[in-house]
């Protein structure tokens, strides 16, 4: 196509009309021909009309006049993204039989139903630890916000992926691994999302790889000459960098092929969020040891080995000062106020252990990086140091497989775990079902929580907190007390904050026998 505009031939200021022709040309030409690339549609509609490829871009994405158009044809390449993306999977499950593909549809139902609604979460169950740490805030919290943009708007989140693909960086962070790539799922709920047509849910997830991709820039940035310039040293840096920011967003690369990866690749149907839970002890873990290996062969060590030691001491160092900060600051806040709770600094074998607290509950916002670390504080206390008035008759070796067993099964994808409630009557942390005949020990759940148990995360912490808050006051109906309780639960975990009553669940012995059970 030739020319179309008078004053193409110099910089002019482009009229609505020009505008809207140029939109008209981009969409009819190429949007709705499949073309998701903007560059490649910027460039392509410049050489058809004979235009700078600027005044195009200008064209596309500036005049207020024509906003609604641009997110109309960005909302299109989002969809056309996710079309897509689905056939890839189409694909790949086509050669498997009907019968598994059923089984496998029903298995996924529970975990599908649980995740719904949980598009917002990844901020702090995936780099919850992120919010310790104050040199990664400047990439941290416009992500965090940009979950409920990419949530509500398919146009920004396209701009989003485009703007994410076009870094300078992206294919050099790509190639090493980082988990940026728009058109991969990285996450167990971005995989299984996809059965309840969660697509928005999955979109927002999309943050957590802006997220990694500015965090490698930053890092990258201030890279030493020394190690970018050469070739094997910035392979190996690019590399380790990638990692690390991985497992600091929950995320396993593509270049990782250690035991941890494939643990969590076997583990994925058992488990609910295999990656998530692998990134953990990479980092809490893994990481460290490879540090700890880095330090003792430091004169062997190349350049880019010893930069991510440091880089990894670094980010610790400061993980740790602010995260026990706060902890003092929680409990300072806990004093000032006449509550009765304290912060466990120092008793490691109590669930609590350094859980912050407010009005008589934990509130777990560190993504669950320390869990591996409370489970171990509490593996050594019942395997060594608790003392036998506290056993209530169990072994120390039955605590110390009691404490690992509870801690898988609350790891347990929620088919199997639905499937072992059937069996045996009770929840994973000892709550008895609705049909449980034995309540010697314990009041039975409703039927009603135990629906809800099994709803979408946040309505079911939500749930289980208005019943906690009618148990504690001895009444049988919802009240205005409950239902505030239960909604700022619901508000809490919907950004992935995990709420929970101090009061934990009676702890059950191995022996089958309540721990406050009189011994005789």
């Amino acid at each position: 196509m030739g020319p179309c505009f008078p004053a193409q031939l110099k910089n002019f200021e482009l009229t609505r009309d020009e505008t809207v022709a140029i939109w008209r040309i981009a969409r009819d030409n190429y949007i709705d021909k499949g073309v998701n690339d903007i560059r490649q549609t910027i460039n392509g509609v410049a050489a058809d009309l004979g235009l700078k490829p600027a005044w195009v871009g200008k064209a596309l994405t500036k005049p207020k006049a024509i906003k609604s158009i641009s997110n109309d044809l960005y909302a299109k390449m989002s969809d056309r993204r996710y079309a897509v993306t689905q056939a890839k999977d189409y694909v790949r499950a086509a050669d498997e039989p009907a019968w598994k593909q059923t089984i496998k549809a029903i298995y996924k139902v529970p975990f599908s139903l649980a995740i719904y609604g949980h598009g917002t979460v990844g901020g702090i169950t995936h780099a919850g630890a992120l919010m310790f740490r104050p040199s990664a805030w400047s990439a941290y919290w416009p992500n965090f916000l940009k979950q409920a943009s990419f949530l509500v708007s398919k146009a920004k989140h396209e701009v989003a992926m485009q703007e994410l693909i076009s870094r300078p960086n992206f294919i050099e962070a790509k190639r090493a691994g980082l988990a940026n790539d728009p058109d991969r799922t990285y996450t167990d709920y971005g995989t299984y999302a996809k059965y309840l047509g969660s697509k928005r849910g999955r979109m927002a997830f999309d943050a957590l790889k802006t997220l990694r991709q500015e965090m490698f820039d930053q890092q990258w940035d201030s890279t030493p000459d020394s190690i970018k310039s050469d070739p094997a040293a910035r392979k190996e840096w690019a590399r380790g960098l990638a990692e690390t920011v991985n497992h600091s967003t929950g995320a396993l690369g593509a270049t990782e092929h250690g035991w941890l990866s494939t643990a969590s690749k076997a583990a994925s149907p058992l488990a609910f969020a295999a990656k998530l839970e692998a990134s953990r002890w990479a980092r809490i873990i893994g990481d460290p040891v490879k540090t700890a290996e880095t330090f003792i062969g430091w004169s062997k060590a190349s350049a880019a080995q010893r930069q991510l030691a440091l880089t990894r001491v670094k980010h610790a160092s400061e993980f740790a000062a602010v995260y026990f900060s706060s902890l003092l600051a929680n409990q300072a806040l806990l004093s000032a106020t006449g509550s009765k709770d304290k912060i466990n600094l120092f008793h490691y074998g109590e669930p609590d252990w350094l859980k912050h607290k407010i009005a008589g509950h934990t509130v777990l916002t560190d993504g669950g990086l320390l869990s591996p670390i409370r489970l171990l504080g509490r593996v050594i206390y019942d395997s060594v140091q608790r003392p036998q008035k506290e056993l209530r008759g169990d072994t120390r070796s039955g605590k110390l497989k009691a404490d690992i067993s509870d801690y898988a099964e609350g790891k347990l994808s929620p088919a199997i775990a639905l499937g072992k409630e059937l069996l045996t009557g009770e929840t994973f942390n000892h709550r008895l079902l609705p049909w449980s005949r034995d309540t010697s020990k314990k009041p039975r759940m409703t039927w009603a929580e135990f629906a809800t148990s099994h709803a979408p995360i946040p309505l079911a912490g939500a749930t289980r907190e208005v019943y906690d808050s009618l148990r504690e006051r001895g009444m049988n109906h919802i009240d205005a007390t409950s239902l505030l309780r239960g909604l700022a639960a619901f508000g809490a975990e919907l950004t992935g904050a995990r709420v929970q009553s101090i009061k934990e669940p009676e702890p059950k012995a191995s022996n089958g026998n309540s721990v406050n059970q009189k011994v005789k």
